[in-house]
């Protein structure tokens, strides 16, 4: 687990990956960071729900981030790049 700064970071190393809180595994929620119009992306699923993903107190505080893939398609390819 890391704070939102560490999940930024390494998320934004590769396409693939993405950030979420521990506690949206369940409803499959990921961000995506990006230096774009979009600031950070929402996906659910490897489909994009919103941009410009607006954090609350909590999430800025929190040490929860992990870093994870946007959608198990897009970690097949994650994988197959990586080895």
């Amino acid at each position: 687990m890391m704070n939102i700064q560490q999940a930024t970071r390494s998320a934004t190393l590769n396409h693939y990956l993405g950030m979420r809180r521990q506690l949206w595994r369940k409803d499959k929620l990921v961000l995506k960071p990006t230096d774009t119009q979009n600031c950070t992306e929402m996906y659910r699923e490897g489909k994009i729900l919103s941009s410009r993903w607006n954090p609350n107190a909590e999430d800025l505080i929190a040490n929860d981030w992990e870093v994870c893939a946007i959608n198990s398609e897009e970690l097949d390819y994650f994988r197959k790049d990586k080895y």
